[in-house]
């Protein structure tokens, strides 16, 4: 169940603007702050949700930029081609199967 959650998150962060380093760094700080608030200690919230709140701010952070419309296009280019991708891989896996029912029926 968590993966379902996660998941998400780390391709919205694969988008954003700025290094990798750059990125977890701020989640590193996020995270830190938010532990360090009442009611979002170990005992009360799971480290997965607390990492899924730092990367919610880290992103809200990071857009700032794309509010701007400076980072606009890159972004939207970054969609598409990860939208490409998918339909590839969809249409790899539809022949594949197609393949393998077609040689089993002989």
């Amino acid at each position: 169940m968590e993966d379902q959650q996660t998941l998400p998150s780390l391709g919205i962060l694969a988008l954003l603007p700025g290094t990798a380093e750059e990125i977890a760094h701020d989640m590193a700080e996020a995270f830190l702050y938010l532990r360090a608030q009442k009611g979002f200690g170990a005992w009360s919230v799971t480290k997965q949700e607390v990492l899924l709140y730092a990367s919610a701010l880290a992103a809200y952070e990071r857009l700032g930029a794309v509010k701007n419309g400076f980072l606009t296009t890159a972004l939207c280019t970054s969609i598409t081609n990860i939208i490409i991708a998918q339909q590839a891989a969809m249409v790899a896996t539809i022949s594949a199967s197609s393949a393998a029912a077609a040689s089993s029926a002989t």
